[in-house]
């Protein structure tokens, strides 16, 4: 971790393995998460020499789980703005428990399994 906004993931994912950052709203496990209903759009910075395309999960306490690949990713820090009305009834934003970010053998070309994932986050509690 950066700063409260920013995280770095290091990953390697030769032998088909994964690495992620998750943001968690209950890491106690004894609530029903966040509220993210109030929102129109959830937006994340994210810049990697290595990593493409990520794969980002949204779970609700329910166990349900909304799941988006985020392309294009580059050096340069891009902004990617997700609609949460786009997410429908797949989950129930007033019951969030973690948005997972995921780098995996899909995310990169060969020859780039090792690197760092920069996340950034704004307006969202970030433990």
């Amino acid at each position: 971790r950066i700063s409260s906004s920013l995280s770095t993931l290091n990953f390697d994912v030769a032998q088909n393995g994964f690495a992620g950052i998750s943001i968690n709203f209950d890491p106690q496990g004894n609530t029903q998460g966040a509220n993210l209903s109030g929102l129109n759009r959830l937006v994340f910075g994210l810049d990697s020499a290595k990593a493409k395309k990520i794969k980002m999960e949204i779970d609700d306490a329910d166990g349900r789980r909304a799941v988006y690949y985020l392309d294009g990713i580059a050096a340069a820090r891009g902004y990617y703005e997700l609609l949460t009305a786009s997410l429908g009834a797949s989950i129930d934003l007033t019951k969030v428990k973690r948005i997972n970010f995921v780098v995996d053998a899909e995310s990169i070309q060969a020859g780039n399994e090792t690197g760092s994932l920069t996340l950034e986050l704004g307006g969202l509690l970030f433990p």
